[in-house]
């Protein structure tokens, strides 16, 4: 599936019924559920692509830290949540592992972001993301471990030999952009996190 076939947004200024939510004085349960046009446009981006950028910030030392990752993508369908969440696998010891530190399982906040590179400003589309991440428990990583090698093989002998770990970004925002639908156009959505 390509990103060229992202939705049109539901109306002519492009927002979505979650956007206008972010701006009302009620919380986010008191808002409608996502707009299914801008989720359904949010999966083809991340279903299309396989590297993301995550952003964490060191606990220690307050600073924002970068770093590119190869990511599969883990649907809502099936998990009894409202959003998709990326599978990557890393080593404990890389530094935005690292960052999760002693909330590995509860999880910290952290953002990302996926785009189409371009030299064509009107050919822009991609998404950027803030949600949880967290350590996938070893004893119950069989179905994300299991997705995340269908996607990437190559990962198989670093998960199987300990030297790698499976972590999960949830993702609890979005914020797309598709130029081609206009620039500076973008649709927000968000979904509600499941308990830890």
């Amino acid at each position: 599936m390509s990103e060229s076939d992202l939705a049109q947004p539901s109306a002519a200024s492009g927002s979505c019924a979650s956007e206008a939510s972010e701006s009302s004085k009620g919380t986010v349960a008191d808002a409608p559920g996502p707009d299914l046009e801008t989720v359904s446009a949010l999966m083809r981006i991340l279903e299309a692509h396989w590297v993301f950028a995550l952003a964490t910030v060191d606990p220690e030392h307050p600073a924002p830290y970068a770093t590119p990752l190869f990511y599969a993508l883990e649907s809502p369908l099936g998990r009894g949540v409202s959003g998709p969440a990326l599978l990557f696998a890393s080593s404990p010891r890389a530094r935005h592992s690292s960052h999760v530190g002693g909330e590995a399982e509860r999880g910290v906040p952290a953002a990302a972001t996926i785009y189409l590179e371009s030299e064509e400003v009107g050919a822009l589309r991609g998404a950027q993301l803030r949600g949880r991440l967290s350590r996938i428990d070893p004893q119950r990583a069989s179905g994300p471990l299991a997705r995340y090698l269908e996607r990437h093989p190559v990962a198989g002998p670093a998960l199987e030999g300990g030297g790698h770990a499976l972590y999960r970004f949830e993702i609890e925002w979005a914020k797309l952009t598709d130029n081609r639908l206009g620039f500076g156009r973008h649709r927000e959505v968000r979904f509600v996190l499941p308990s830890l």
